[in-house]
């Protein structure tokens, strides 16, 4: 059923079902329904730009992330996790926020674990033995719950040791985290001249 009525439907249907004779349709009624037509059609123009600037976002985030942790040596992530950048002089900031629980696939974690005991066992030499302490926090259960930093931490030196059994450890455990439920929040900020960021807020309710 059509959404929007004019003039030339000489029916106007109601929420019913009904069709009401246009001679019979008040001047409010009529006016209403043009405001309505009107403002819809700009809603929905908003709403897909919207959209796509969300996708911009996404993406750029995205490429901006991988790029810098490739420059910093550390193997890029594909979890999408939080991350912000900057303009050169700092005035403006992009925010990627992730918000939500992980959790671990215990086989997963397991099979990395083994692999971790069997290159700490095996493999370790002087010059790596800095690994020793990130392998037990990245394990060291916190109120049942693993630490998603400490492993996150780990999975990026996988690119510093040589080691294969050490590599494919790294491997294991950047797949056993999952995020069931999650949010994922895109911001842009800008530095006032208190040298404070404001948000620039794209809420109705804000404006």
């Amino acid at each position: 059923m059509k959404q929007i009525q004019t003039s030339k439907n000489k029916l106007w249907y109601d929420e019913s079902g009904m069709g009401i004779p246009y001679n019979r349709i008040t001047k409010s009624e009529k006016l209403k329904e043009r405001f309505v037509s009107k403002l819809h059609k700009e809603w929905t123009k908003l709403q897909d730009l919207a959209v796509k600037v969300k996708v911009m976002a996404a993406e750029l985030c995205e490429k901006s992330y991988h790029e810098e942790m490739m420059e910093k040596g550390v193997e890029p992530s594909d979890k999408k996790g939080s991350y912000t950048f900057f303009c050169f002089n700092r005035t403006i900031k992009v925010e990627r926020s992730v918000h939500g629980n992980p959790t671990f696939d215990e086989a997963t974690i397991e099979a990395a674990k083994i692999k971790f005991d069997q290159y700490l066992a095996e493999n370790l030499t002087g010059s790596e033995d800095f690994i020793t302490d990130m392998i037990t926090d990245a394990f060291e259960s916190r109120k049942g719950q693993l630490d998603k930093t400490s492993i996150n931490k780990l999975i990026s030196y996988k690119n510093r040791s040589k080691n294969k059994l050490f590599i494919s450890a790294c491997d294991l455990l950047s797949t056993a985290v999952r995020y069931p439920t999650k949010s994922v929040y895109y911001r842009m900020w800008e530095m006032d001249s208190n040298g404070k960021y404001k948000n620039i807020d794209v809420q109705f309710s804000s404006l």
